[in-house]
């Protein structure tokens, strides 16, 4: 599975470290020129007999009432384990895009699309670079 490059994982430790004991982050250093990136713990998964948290970044926007993804990717992270975090999941709600790439049997992830991931990881890698520069982290 592909995990973060090195810049991209720096920026997301950082954003990790921001979470609060709930588990949730709304950061706004933008003064509204870009939109707030929105952390959440929202979940945890076993692989490789390691247990990783779920951990979501997002921007959203409203539209008709609804909140709508811009985008939304949810991320494997360990924080024994710094060097493994992997984007497994990508939303676009404004192309009606979601897609997965793991293969779950109850919380143990048995597979991965390689492809997916493998584009999941590119675009993590650009757009938390694009976050660092947004919001000043």
């Amino acid at each position: 599975m592909k995990k973060l490059d090195e810049r991209a994982k720096k920026v997301f430790v950082k954003i990790y470290s921001l979470l609060n004991e709930e588990g949730y982050v709304k950061i706004n250093n933008s003064d509204g020129v870009f939109m707030p990136l929105c952390v959440e713990k929202v979940g945890t998964v076993i692989m490789n007999d390691i247990e990783f948290e779920k951990i979501s970044l997002a921007h959203y926007y409203e539209q008709n009432g609804d909140l709508m993804a811009d985008p939304e990717m949810i991320f494997l992270y360990n924080n024994k384990f710094q060097d493994f975090i992997y984007p497994v999941y990508f939303k676009q709600d404004n192309l009606a895009m979601e897609e997965d790439s793991l293969i779950m049997e109850g919380q143990t992830v048995k597979e991965y699309r390689v492809n997916r991931q493998n584009q999941h990881n590119r675009f993590a890698n650009i757009w938390l670079k694009n976050i660092k520069w947004q919001q000043d982290l």
